[in-house]
């Protein structure tokens, strides 16, 4: 009984480090894709939902998003339905892990002091995906976070491999 108790506490222990050791988040161009299309659906309100995925060296590498409603009456916040979540966390595959939480903003892709409030109380990567609307059309810009644990956040390197660098 002591030994598998020392097993869980291994794991956890090496799961807790593999995420504060994660400094980039790898968004592929068809999740890009899909949270584009959502963003330009439902502007000008916020979209949520939650990114799944695997931890690899030093990277977290987004291979899905589920989108959730946002009970939010106000265009620039976001309150993720909690029955939404549920079901997410239900339809990842297996063999993946919910990585972190996806929303927009319309402007800039910054976390909000609201954003960095909530992201100290969740040890998940936060991805902000600003819709800076033009005269032609929209730009979308992207800012990851993640808790660092000792009530602090850290900003992450997003890696998009259809435009940057692929193998970190």
């Amino acid at each position: 009984m002591v030994l598998l108790e020392f097993k869980k506490a291994a794991n956890r222990r090496r799961v807790a480090n593999s995420w504060s050791c994660v400094q980039y988040l790898v968004v592929p161009e068809r999740v890009a894709g899909l949270l584009a299309r959502e963003i330009l659906r439902s502007n000008p309100s916020e979209i949520c939902g939650l990114l799944f995925g695997r931890i690899r060296t030093h990277r977290a590498c987004v291979e899905g998003v589920i989108f959730c409603r946002n009970l939010a009456f106000a265009d620039d916040e976001f309150i993720v339905y909690p029955i939404d979540i549920d079901h997410a966390t239900r339809r990842i595959p297996a063999g993946r892990s919910l990585l972190g939480i996806v929303h927009s903003h319309s402007g800039s892709a910054r976390a909000s002091t609201a954003d960095r409030r909530c992201m100290k109380l969740h040890r998940y990567f936060w991805l902000i995906v600003g819709n800076a609307s033009t005269g032609v059309g929209s730009k979308l810009t992207y800012c990851a976070y993640r808790s660092t644990g000792g009530g602090g956040v850290a900003r992450m390197r997003v890696v998009a491999p259809w435009k940057q660098m692929r193998g970190l």
